[in-house]
């Protein structure tokens, strides 16, 4: 199952660059540690409902997994901020 998961990450997580880049145009272009988190996240969950019903386990995790999160998070931001909304 691994194996077949690792492909599907890797697109949720590019999918959700384009998300992202969405959010920093139309909602705020400067956004502090904390809404940054928050976009991060609403990105990666939005992109792995996209891929649903496939990516249903990425999607649980990141909702439910703040562990899972804090590890996907850097691929797609390098900002060193911590998730403190769990």
């Amino acid at each position: 199952m691994l194996t077949r998961q690792q492909p599907l990450v890797r697109v949720v997580i590019q999918d959700s660059f384009e998300i992202l880049h969405s959010s920093l145009l139309f909602t705020n272009a400067f956004p502090d540690g904390v809404l940054t988190i928050e976009l991060i996240k609403d990105a990666l969950v939005r992109s792995a409902q996209n891929h649903s019903p496939g990516a249903l386990t990425i999607y649980q995790r990141l909702l439910y997994d703040p562990e899972y999160f804090r590890k996907i998070m850097p691929l797609v931001s390098l900002m060193n901020v911590h998730d403190r909304s769990s």
